[in-house]
């Protein structure tokens, strides 16, 4: 190799020097009460990692207006004779977006194609883990990567997870008998509205956002947004809460018209009255859409007077009606006993 010229000492002398004003070398600041960042210098690994944590740690649950898909699939191969032969399973990305993501520590994950991963065979009982994870040697280049553990992750240098999956294998098992288990912690947000009627699409927000409905009518509500499924209510399962009567229909007196969920499903009690006239199949009342029935349900009830009878319709839109009537008193009817499984 030819001996360096002046010319070419003289320019790596100038590279040095520029080198030294592109590289975030500082000092970071320390001592009893310092905060960062700071302005027009770096950041080091560490300092990022904690500005990032409110990002949270977990998958991305995938799903549109249509359908809600876990990010990661691990699956045999298509013949159990494959899967045993090879000792390996497939993690996919959500079939219908070909797509799977995490985030943690700051840094997002990306898996867009079908990757095969060993699970070996073993001579004690154990469970392999399948993670995204972080290592922050390597945040230069993957600093998020799926690995495969054979028992409890190890966290040395640093390194944290998120779990995607559990396999337990036992020795002289195949591995096409072998049990998967999947974890799968996914991200949400926190969002507040004014009333029920002003949460978003369910869709527009990421699956498993929690929405506190301020109503100050009442206690606050909390929903979690199911995607294709809307908004469920999270919170006041068990605690009586007012019909939402409309038309011709109102509470009676101290005995209001309430429901409640429970583990059992939807019960009712109280009373609701005739403030004028109510035609039959009428709707005089509407459910919430996270306490709506499966498939619809009829049930006889009492009526004023004690010898008058009704059917009661409740439909899977919410719609409660009064089908049928043996009686031409519409004074007030009896909700108590209507008990609706919801599963």
């Amino acid at each position: 190799m030819a001996e360096p010229t002046n010319y070419d000492l003289i320019q790596d002398g100038r590279l040095d020097s520029l080198e030294s004003l592109v590289t975030a070398e500082y000092q970071p600041p320390e001592g009893v009460e310092y905060s960062y960042p700071v302005a027009s210098q770096g950041v080091t690994q560490d300092q990022f990692r904690n500005m990032m944590r409110g990002l949270g740690k977990g998958t991305i649950t995938q799903h549109t207006s249509d359908t809600a898909q876990n990010s990661y699939r691990l699956e045999a191969h298509a013949s159990d004779e494959e899967t045993n032969q090879r000792n390996t399973l497939l993690l996919r990305p959500a079939p219908s977006f070909n797509q799977a993501e995490t985030a943690s520590n700051g840094f997002f994950h990306v898996l867009t194609e079908t990757m095969e991963l060993p699970f070996p065979a073993v001579t004690s009982s154990t469970t392999y883990h399948v993670t995204v994870t972080y290592d922050p040697r390597l945040f230069k280049t993957t600093p998020l990567k799926i690995e495969v553990y054979p028992g409890t992750p190890p966290t040395t240098y640093g390194r944290d997870h998120v779990v995607l999956f559990k396999v337990h294998r036992e020795p002289n098992q195949l591995l096409s008998q072998a049990i998967i288990g999947r974890v799968n912690q996914w991200l949400g947000n926190i969002i507040n509205v004014w009333s029920e009627a002003q949460l978003p699409d369910p869709t527009h927000v990421e699956y498993g956002t929690l929405a506190v409905v301020i109503n100050p009518t009442s206690n606050p509500t909390i929903y979690t947004s199911r995607g294709v499924w809307g908004w469920v209510r999270s919170t006041n399962t068990g605690e009586w809460q007012d019909l939402n009567l409309i038309g011709a229909w109102g509470h009676y007196n101290s005995h209001s018209a309430q429901y409640r969920v429970t583990a059992s499903g939807l019960q009712f009690r109280g009373r609701v009255q005739n403030n004028g006239v109510a035609n039959l199949n009428t709707r005089f009342a509407v459910l919430p859409s996270d306490v709506r029935p499966p498939r619809s349900f009829q049930q006889r009830v009492t009526m004023n007077p004690a010898t008058s009878e009704g059917l009661l319709a409740i439909g899977t839109e919410g719609d409660i009606r009064l089908l049928w009537t043996n009686s031409s008193n519409l004074n007030w009817i009896f909700l108590d006993g209507i008990h609706i499984p919801l599963d």
